[in-house]
């Protein structure tokens, strides 16, 4: 019922977070602890992709600085509460890293087999936030064409296009009311 509603009235929101809502409130019932636990477990998931993210760079620091990173991130004020709100903000941030952590691995290490996880995680991106699926999506591609031009990795470029390309065309169902949710934020002076 919720999907039939959402096309026919779609909120300003990707529907995505409010699809695994759902199934968390069937499986375990509708209680406050259980409509924040996907928040939460979003925000124990941005701890591990930080980590991992801070293992990806630390040729470039000392050891002890994926520790380091994970403390911050753990003890940040703003990442404790999108992590307890029953809101779809750390599973943004948590797809936004794991984009990153992707994008790391195919520039650093050259292994282009995380396009396909770049390319899940970016369309997933899309279903349960629209902005941050534009933020992350145009810093990543900003990132992989800079690099590919640089280094004359011209295979990298042809399969990242077509990776987008799928992103594309798993998204085309959400393109129209994305769409139009940015041009009636514009019309009131929202943020697009």
């Amino acid at each position: 019922d919720f999907i039939k509603e959402y096309w026919r009235n779609p909120d300003n929101h990707a529907p995505g977070y409010y699809l695994i809502l759902m199934a968390f409130v069937k499986l375990f019932g509708r209680h406050d602890f259980v409509v924040r636990l996907p928040s939460l477990l979003a925000g124990f998931g941005a701890l591990i992709m930080t980590y991992r993210i801070a293992r990806l760079t630390r040729e470039r620091a000392d050891e002890q600085w994926p520790y380091f990173a994970l403390a911050l991130a753990a003890t940040a004020p703003y990442l404790i509460i999108l992590s307890q709100t029953a809101r779809y903000f750390s599973l943004s941030a948590l797809l936004a890293l794991i984009v990153t952590y992707a994008v790391l691995k195919i520039v650093i290490h050259g292994n282009y087999r995380w396009l396909f996880g770049y390319a899940v995680a970016l369309a997933t991106t899309c279903y349960i936030d629209y902005p941050t699926a534009v933020y992350v999506g145009a810093g990543s591609a900003f990132i992989i064409m800079v690099h590919a031009v640089r280094t004359r990795a011209w295979r990298l470029l042809r399969l990242w296009l077509v990776a987008v390309l799928a992103v594309v065309v798993v998204i085309a169902p959400l393109l129209p009311i994305a769409f139009s949710e940015a041009q009636a934020e514009a019309a009131y002076g929202g943020d697009v």
